[in-house]
């Protein structure tokens, strides 16, 4: 799994065309302040220890989030990390779960469209801990 975690004053997105059929047909445009953007590229092989991973993802995302002084985080799954690429259903899973959990915990956590491309606005300025990269 790759991670790339950018905090951001402002994110936007819309969605624009879909990709995977599957996708339920969305027309989205949403606006966020203060908030942990988390690219997140799970790859082929994570399937087989895919309960670590979702822990360790986990971990990671609330780490970054406090560095950040955040607790909202965006959930993106971004398969662009890495050409290794999971199944779609499999982000679907995963992305559904650390949502929960992050709930559970009190943090705001969203997600965006799982089969779209986007367009999107950023306002990310440049920090000490602004950007991360992880392989987990």
């Amino acid at each position: 799994m790759k991670l790339l975690m950018v905090y951001c004053d402002k994110f936007a997105y819309k969605t624009t065309e879909k990709k995977i059929t599957s996708s339920p047909d969305i027309s989205e445009e949403k606006s966020y302040n203060d908030v942990l953007l988390s690219f997140i590229h799970i790859e082929l092989q994570d399937q087989y220890e895919i309960n670590n991973m979702e822990t360790k993802l986990l971990k990671t995302l609330k780490a970054a989030a406090k560095r950040s002084k955040t607790n909202r985080i965006i959930l993106y799954s971004f398969d662009h990390l890495s050409e290794n690429k999971a199944n779609p259903k499999l982000y679907k899973e995963v992305i559904e779960y650390i949502r929960k959990r992050l709930h559970d915990d009190d943090y705001e956590c969203y997600s965006t469209p799982l089969g779209y491309l986007i367009d999107m606005e950023m306002k990310a300025p440049g920090t000490l801990f602004g950007r991360i990269f992880k392989s987990l």
